[in-house]
C-alpha cells in the first residue's frame, strides 16, 4: 500500500522496527506499546515524508548517530517511556524541521552537544530522566527557536551563567523537583526581546537558604528590584531545606534575613569581591577549626569556635559586627 498516509501498529508485540521502505508517502507512524529495542541507520529508509512518529512505551536503550538521516521531514518525535540511557552526538544532525522532541521517562544522564543546531526545535521534554550536573547554554547551542525546555524530575544541580538569555521565544523552563540548592538572578536572565517574559518553575528543589539566595527573600517581600520582570511559578511557596537556624521546609519568604549566612574560610572569596587589599575591613580569615558564616553584604556574621580548646585569640580576628558563638 504505497499510498498509505497514516499507519497505526500500536499495542502489539513487535520486537524489531518493521520494514516500511515501500511506504514513501507515509506521514504519521504510530508504534506505541510494542517491544522494539533498537533503531539503526536503515530503520527509516524509504520514509522521506515521515513527519511524525510515536515510539513511546517500547524498549529502546539508545539513539544512534544519524539514526534519523532518512527522514529529514520529521517534525514530531515521541520516544517517552523507553529505557534510553544514551543519545549519541549527531542523533539529530541535519534534522532542520524537527519541532517537538519528547523524551520523558527514560534513563538519560548526559545531554551534552545532543540538542544543538536544531533550528526549528520548539519543545524539548526531558522530564523524569537522570540528567545531572549544571545546565548551561551549550546544551542548546544554536537551537534558539526553543519555546519550552522541560527538565522536571531530574538531578540537575545548578544553572550555569545566563543559560537561557539567547532564547527570543522562550515561554517555559521547567526545573521542578531537581537538586538545585542555589540560584542567582542572572541564572534566569532572559532576552529583553522576549515578551511576555518566560515562566520558570522551581518547586521541589532543595534550596540552601544562605547568603546567595537572600535576594529571593528580598524579592518575595518587595525589598529589591533585582527580580523585576522575572516570572517564577509559585515563587512564594519555595522552601528552605538548609540554612543557619532556619527550619527545614520553611518558606523562603519567611526566613530571617539575618540568618541567611554563608560559611567561609576567606570572606573575600565567593561571598564578596569588596576586598582588594589586606587592609580592607572585611579581610578576615576564618580561625582554624572554627565555623564562620557571613551575610552577602558583610553586615552580619557569626564565628563559632566553641569547644575547640582555643588557648589564644589574635587581635583583629573578629571585628565588631561578628559574634563569637557562646560568648554573647
Amino acid at each position: 500500500m504505497p499510498e498509505t498516509y497514516l499507519l497505526n501498529i500500536s499495542y502489539n508485540q513487535l520486537n524489531h522496527f518493521p520494514d516500511l521502505h515501500n511506504l514513501t508517502k507515509l506521514f504519521v507512524l504510530d508504534l506505541r506499546h510494542n517491544r522494539i529495542s533498537k533503531l539503526d541507520n536503515g530503520s527509516f529508509a524509504g520514509l522521506p515524508n515521515l513527519a511524525g512518529i510515536n515510539l513511546s512505551w517500547n524498549k529502546l536503550t539508545a539513539l544512534r548517530r544519524n539514526v534519523f538521516q532518512n527522514s529529514r521531514s520529521l517534525e514530531l518525535l515521541q520516544v517517552s517511556n523507553n529505557d534510553i540511557e544514551v543519545i549519541k552526538v549527531g542523533a539529530f544532525k541535519n534534522m532542520s524541521k524537527l519541532k517537538w522532541v519528547l523524551l520523558k521517562h527514560n534513563n538519560i544522564k548526559n545531554i551534552a552537544y545532543v540538542f544543538t543546531n536544531m533550528l526549528s526545535l520548539l519543545q524539548l521534554d526531558l522530564g523524569y530522566n537522570k540528567i545531572d550536573g549544571p545546565i548551561h547554554a551549550g546544551h542548546f547551542y544554536n537551537s534558539f527557536a526553543l519555546q519550552q525546555i522541560i527538565l522536571n524530575n531530574n538531578h540537575v544541580t545548578s544553572i550555569a551563567g545566563a543559560a537561557f538569555s539567547k532564547f527570543l521565544h522562550l515561554e517555559i523552563v521547567d526545573l521542578r523537583y531537581n537538586n538545585i540548592s542555589s540560584l542567582q538572578p542572572y541564572n534566569i536572565k532572559f532576552s529583553p526581546f522576549t515578551t511576555p517574559p518566560p515562566v520558570f518553575y522551581f518547586r521541589g528543589n532543595r534550596f540552601n537558604c544562605d547568603c546567595h539566595i537572600s535576594w529571593m527573600r528580598q524579592c518575595l517581600n518587595r525589598w529589591t528590584e533585582s527580580c523585576k520582570g522575572l516570572e517564577i511559578d509559585e515563587f512564594e511557596f519555595l522552601l528552605c531545606y538548609n540554612g543557619y537556624k532556619i527550619r527545614k521546609f520553611s518558606l523562603i519568604k519567611n526566613a530571617q534575613l539575618e540568618n541567611m549566612l554563608c560559611e567561609f574560610e576567606d570572606p573575600c572569596v565567593g561571598i564578596s569581591d569588596c576586598c582588594q587589599s589586606l587592609s580592607c575591613n572585611c579581610r578576615m580569615a576564618c580561625p582554624t577549626n572554627c565555623t564562620c558564616l557571613m551575610s552577602f553584604n558583610h553586615q552580619n556574621g557569626i564565628v563559632d569556635c566553641s569547644n575547640k580548646r582555643i588557648t589564644n585569640v589574635r587581635k583583629h580576628t573578629f571585628n565588631s559586627k561578628n559574634i563569637l558563638s557562646g560568648w554573647k
